[in-house]
C-alpha cells in the first residue's frame, strides 16, 4: 500500500458509532458509543477536542500536577459540573444523545472513579467526595462556625 492511499484510508469520515468509554471495572456495563452527527467526520471522539468546556480544566491539572493548576477542576468535582457539561458536549455531537441519556448513571460512576485520583491536588472546601458523608462548608466563617456548633454540643452533653 502506498503511502497516499493510507492517508486516504485515514481521512476516510467514521461511519460506525465511535467508542466513548467502557468501566473497567463493570463488565456488566456495555461500551458507551456516539453516533455522530456529522456524516463527514473524519476523527475519532477526543474529550479534550469534543468536550473542551469540561476537559480544558482536567488538561490543565494533568500538565501541571499543582493545586493552582487543579483549581478548576477541583471546583467542577465539587460542584458536580462535570458529568452534565460532558452529557451536553455529547448531545452536542451525537446523533444518539436519547440512548446516551440513558446511560448518565454509567457515566457518572465512570468519572467519580476517576476523581479520587484528584483528590491530592484540591483543597478540602472545593473537592468533596459523595461517600464522604460530609457536607462541605465553605470558607473560614463556615468552618468556625461548624465548630463552634460541634463544641458547644459537646460541653451541653457534658452537662
Amino acid at each position: 500500500m502506498s503511502l497516499a492511499a493510507s492517508t486516504q484510508s485515514f481521512n476516510a469520515p467514521i461511519t460506525a458509532p465511535a467508542f466513548l468509554f467502557r468501566r473497567d471495572d463493570d463488565t456488566d456495563s456495555p461500551e458507551i458509543v456516539c453516533t455522530f452527527k456529522d456524516t463527514k467526520r473524519t476523527k475519532p471522539w477526543n474529550s479534550s477536542n469534543d468536550c473542551p468546556a469540561v476537559m480544558d480544566s482536567f488538561t490543565e491539572c494533568h500538565r501541571g500536577k499543582t493545586k493552582e493548576a487543579c483549581k478548576k477542576a477541583c471546583v467542577a468535582i465539587g460542584d458536580d459540573k462535570v458529568v452534565p457539561g460532558y452529557m451536553k458536549c455529547m448531545k452536542d455531537a451525537c446523533s444518539n444523545h436519547e440512548e446516551l441519556d440513558k446511560r448518565e448513571k454509567d457515566m457518572r460512576a465512570w468519572f467519580e472513579e476517576l476523581f479520587p485520583s484528584y483528590e491530592e491536588y484540591c483543597d478540602p472546601e472545593d473537592f468533596k467526595r459523595k461517600d464522604s458523608g460530609a457536607g462541605v462548608v465553605r470558607g473560614w466563617k463556615g468552618a468556625s462556625a461548624v465548630a463552634l456548633l460541634a463544641f458547644g454540643g459537646l460541653c451541653a452533653g457534658m452537662i
